[in-house]
C-alpha cells in the first residue's frame, strides 16, 4: 500500500506479471495516480513554475507570484511577450529573489507590485518592460536591448544598468515616479531620449550618469537634484 498524499485514501499498486516460464514477477501500477497528477498540474498553472517550464513563446499569460522565484536559480532563455507577473489577490505582493535572467526575451512583459531583490538581468530583450509599483533592491541590467523600459511609482536602491560591447543604447528609458532610496547607476551606455520626472528622493538617493554619452534626456525640476553626471560623461541636448 502508498500512501499518495496525506489528503487523499491509498491505493494498492501492487500487481503481478502474467507468469512466463514458470516465473510470475510483481510490478507496480501508477495508473492511479494520474487524477492526483492532472490536479496538482492544475495548481501550477499560471505560476512561475509553469511559466519557466514552458517550451514555447508565453504570449499575455497571467504569471501569479503564490509560487515564488527564489534562488538558487537561473532562468535562462525563456519568452515571456507581454505577460503581466504580479501577486494573486490574497497577496500584497509577489517576490522575486537572488534570480539571474540570463538571454530572456521579456517584451511588454509588466512587473506588477513585485519585490524584486537581488536580481540580474544579463543579455535581455526588454524592449517595452514595465516595472509598475515595485521595489527594486540590488538589481542588474546588463547588456540588455532596452527600448521604452519603463519604471513607474514603487523604490529603487542599488540598481544599475550597464552596457556591453555590442549592446551600449538605452533608449527611452522611463523613470516616472519613483522613490529613489539608493544609487541607481548608468554605466557605459549611450542614454538615448530618457524621461525622468516626480522623484522622491531620499537623502541618500542619487541617478548617476557614469562614463555615459547622455542625449535628449529630459527631467522636471524633482528629478535635477536627484540627477548626477559623473565620470567621462558628456550631455547632449539634454535637460537634467
Amino acid at each position: 500500500m502508498v500512501d499518495v498524499t496525506p489528503d487523499y485514501p491509498t491505493f494498492d499498486i501492487r500487481r503481478l506479471s502474467p507468469p512466463k516460464a514458470s516465473l510470475s514477477l510483481p510490478k507496480l501500477i501508477h495508473d492511479a495516480m494520474g487524477e492526483r497528477l492532472t490536479e496538482w498540474g492544475d495548481r501550477q498553472r499560471d505560476s512561475f513554475t509553469d511559466a519557466m517550464s514552458s517550451l514555447v513563446v508565453s504570449r499575455g499569460d497571467q504569471i501569479s507570484g503564490s509560487n515564488p522565484i527564489r534562488k538558487p536559480s537561473v532562468v535562462d532563455n525563456i519568452n515571456w511577450w507581454g505577460c503581466w507577473i504580479g501577486p494573486t489577490h490574497e497577496e500584497i505582493g509577489a517576490s522575486v529573489q537572488d534570480v539571474d535572467f540570463v538571454n530572456c526575451d521579456l517584451r511588454g512583459t509588466l512587473f506588477d507590485r513585485c519585490r524584486i531583490e537581488n536580481v540580474r538581468f544579463t543579455n535581455c530583450q526588454m524592449n517595452g518592460t514595465l516595472f509598475r509599483s515595485c521595489n527594486l533592491s540590488r538589481v542588474t541590467f546588463s547588456g540588455c536591448v532596452s527600448e521604452g523600459l519603463s519604471f513607474y511609482s514603487g523604490t529603487m536602491r542599488d540598481v544599475e544598468f550597464r552596457g556591453e560591447a555590442e549592446r551600449c543604447l538605452l533608449e527611452h528609458l522611463i523613470l516616472g515616479g519613483v522613490t529613489v532610496e539608493g544609487l541607481v547607476e548608468c554605466v557605459g551606455l549611450t542614454v538615448w531620449s530618457a524621461s525622468i520626472y516626480d522623484i522622491q528622493s531620499s537623502p541618500k538617493g542619487a541617478i548617476s550618469f557614469r562614463d555615459c554619452t547622455v542625449q535628449y534626456c529630459r527631467g522636471d525640476e524633482s528629478a535635477k537634484p536627484a540627477v548626477k553626471i559623473v565620470g567621462k560623461s558628456t550631455c547632449d541636448r539634454s535637460d537634467l
